[in-house]
């Protein structure tokens, strides 16, 4: 991000989470200094509903049949996705059922370092026109992806992350479908209210403040535990007008090829985002020592960002521009339970938090603080569970 103040020039740092608005030009007032007016117009973004799946209801009927789809169809196909092309490669990894070792879920066609660079070349070829696209029409783009995964795509997201990262109905709900499809939209309400800012203009000179792209390439590189995460972590630079090479987890990369092509259909053009699949240490010595890399999305482990940090460290002198690191890691998640707290549901939401989807994720519930008043009721029904 860029920020022009009447004759000074100041870089930000951007934020993975600030996404793109709806946003329009106006005419250049006389007398100013020749940058673009952005009329905001107002978009307020409402959470996704969250389905019950009750036994019995449409949504349970439509997804059980997607599921037995899927089963039946594994081993699914997961190409190298650059530009138009989706290409395969002499490197090929099988995904198993985590239910299910001994059958193939996914097989991922891994990508080599020339074609690691090659879409790298293509996401630079891809930005010319779209760090040119107006802002609104990315917004849109996206907002039309949010709704392709909350309506059309729905059962097969579920179902990808179910079977692929062996997660329960609830789980896959509100990660790839609700969190998806709410990163997509809050954060043009975000963005909206980030952009309405003025600076401060005195009689003699009136100031502005425009977003541009940052220079060359993005890399996103999610965890497996959440579809949501990936989809994010790609989407939010290309909605700043960024281009963005993608490299999935090694055990989400169905549901995240999902996703890709939905963003594909809803209009992101071909390069600007492209879908790489990869040995992680390869993809990490790749991009670090090339010239046009401006950022990158990071979620995961501690030790893997310690990593990233390090080879961009390493490399600092071969950058065009200093690059962003962007790193979310793991932590620890904590319930303080009040002395008027009902007993019973702290034991369950404790339980829930702790062990659903085998605590791993980072919102797991690792440590509980409750009243002495309270413990004794709160142990024994825990026990109980």
């Amino acid at each position: 991000l860029t920020l022009h103040i009447a004759r000074v020039k100041l870089t930000l740092f951007g934020c993975q989470y600030l996404m793109m608005l709806r946003t329009s030009f106006t005419a250049i007032k006389p007398g100013m200094t020749g940058l673009p007016v952005l009329a905001v117009r107002c978009y307020t973004a409402k959470n996704e509903p969250i389905m019950g799946y009750a036994a019995g209801s449409p949504e349970r009927s439509a997804l059980e049949v997607e599921l037995k789809k899927m089963q039946a169809e594994a081993p699914h196909n997961v190409p190298i996705c650059i530009g138009e092309e989706q290409l395969s490669s002499d490197e090929i990894m099988m995904h198993p059922f985590p239910f299910d070792n001994k059958r193939t879920f996914a097989q991922t066609h891994m990508a080599n370092e020339s074609q690691v660079k090659k879409a790298i070349q293509s996401c630079l070829k891809a930005r010319t026109s779209w760090s040119r696209t107006p802002f609104e029409k990315r917004a849109s783009i996206f907002l039309k992806a949010a709704d392709l995964i909350s309506t059309k795509y729905r059962y097969q997201l579920l179902a990808s992350t179910m079977l692929g990262q062996g997660k329960t109905i609830f789980q896959a709900e509100i990660d790839a479908v609700a969190e998806l499809a709410d990163f997509l939209r809050f954060n043009v309400q975000f963005g909206t209210e980030a952009l309405a800012y003025k600076p401060l203009s005195a009689g003699d000179c009136e100031n502005q403040m425009v977003y541009r792209p940052t220079e060359g390439f993005w890399a996103a590189l999610p965890p497996f535990n959440f579809t949501a995460i990936a989809g994010n972590l790609a989407s939010a630079p290309a909605l700043m007008g960024n281009v963005c090479v993608w490299k999935p987890s090694d055990s989400a990369t169905f549901s995240n090829y999902l996703v890709y092509k939905i963003f594909r259909e809803a209009g992101v053009p071909p390069g600007v985002i492209n879908y790489v699949p990869c040995n992680g240490p390869k993809f990490g010595s790749v991009i670090s020592q090339q010239p046009e890399l401006a950022g990158i999305n990071f979620t995961g482990s501690t030790k893997t960002y310690q990593t990233v940090l390090k080879n961009l460290a390493a490399n600092l002198e071969c950058f065009k521009t200093y690059p962003r690191a962007i790193g979310e890691c793991g932590g620890k998640n904590y319930h303080f339970v009040h002395p008027t707290a009902n007993a019973d549901d702290v034991a369950m939401a404790t339980l829930r938090s702790a062990f659903e989807y085998s605590g791993q994720k980072c919102s797991a519930c690792s440590r509980l603080y409750a009243p002495r008043s309270l413990w004794p009721q709160i142990r024994d029904r825990l026990v109980q569970l």
